[in-house]
């Protein structure tokens, strides 16, 4: 089983045959929230780094970006996160952002996917709109 790292996330990302694994996140842990299940995959465009959280100036939504992803993880959701300038080989091998590049170029980037139906183009989604998706009410 092989797991790569998502770099300043502090998350382990399973690979397609990897068990999910959960991550600590800077943010306090609700023991009463409900766990969440499920996965969200999402596709940036070429950045400097793995999550764009990087160099003198960083994008805030980014920030908010790679923050919820974390919060996911924590929870028990499998994230997994591919920028194309690093891994072009993640967007070769899922077909449906294949698909989304042919139809509209990679301004449709970043894109999220959660349990495999597509969520957002063009921007991050946000926790409550990842939440929603995962078919729980956000609680924190």
């Amino acid at each position: 089983m092989t797991r790569r790292s998502l770099p300043q996330m502090g998350v382990m990302a399973p690979t397609d045959d990897a068990e999910p694994v959960t991550a600590p996140t800077d943010e306090p842990i609700d023991t009463d929230a409900p766990a969440l299940s499920g996965a969200v995959r999402v596709f940036d465009p070429a950045m400097c780094c793995d999550t764009g959280v990087c160099g003198p100036t960083v994008d805030p939504s980014l920030l908010a970006a790679a923050r919820d992803l974390r919060w996911l993880a924590a929870r028990g959701v499998q994230v997994s996160r591919h920028n194309l300038g690093q891994e072009p080989l993640a967007f070769v091998h899922f077909a449906p952002v294949q698909q989304l590049l042919t139809e509209r170029g990679v301004e449709a980037l970043p894109a999220t996917w959660v349990n495999d139906t597509l969520l957002t183009t063009g921007r991050h989604a946000t926790r409550d709109e990842l939440v929603a998706a995962l078919g729980t009410s956000a609680s924190a």
